[in-house]
């Protein structure tokens, strides 16, 4: 309990929370505070921007699809409505991330290029970022 406090008060310092604006998300902007269904229905708006998403993370390993993914909803499995996370099972082993549960996430969103849209697993993906310590930005509903 106390290391997710810890976490949580780390997070909102390196991370603080900015309004969203015109242009924002990119180098020396504040980062742009989305939903999961704004990445998805206008990627191209938000492609290498910085952004702070929350959403469910779902864990298991999908065969061609691969896993790790940001929905907005809990139980259903639909990537076209999904984020592709870019992240590896040892990071999520190291913060506890568990399947289902929800999460926040400071990353960069790169959408699926037009060129590349013809590639059936083409998916649009938020690599999260690191803080200077190492650490992945990615925070969880505290459990007090």
């Amino acid at each position: 309990m106390i290391k997710y406090f810890k976490l949580l008060v780390l997070f909102l310092i390196l991370h603080p929370i900015d309004l969203v604006a015109a242009g924002c998300g990119t180098d020396g902007l504040p980062r742009c505070w989305v939903s999961v269904i704004n990445l998805v229905a206008t990627p191209e708006r938000y492609d290498k921007k910085y952004v702070m998403v929350s959403g469910y993370i779902d864990t298991k390993m999908r065969g061609p699809y691969g896993n790790y993914w940001l929905s907005f909803h809990q139980g259903e499995f639909d990537p076209p409505s999904m984020i592709k996370l870019d992240v590896t099972e040892a990071d999520l082993e190291e913060l506890g991330i568990i399947n289902g549960e929800y999460y926040s996430i400071v990353g960069r969103f790169e959408s699926c290029s037009e060129e590349s849209a013809e590639n059936l697993f083409c998916y649009n993906v938020l690599r999260p970022v690191r803080t200077p310590h190492g650490w992945l930005s990615i925070l969880g509903k505290p459990k007090w």
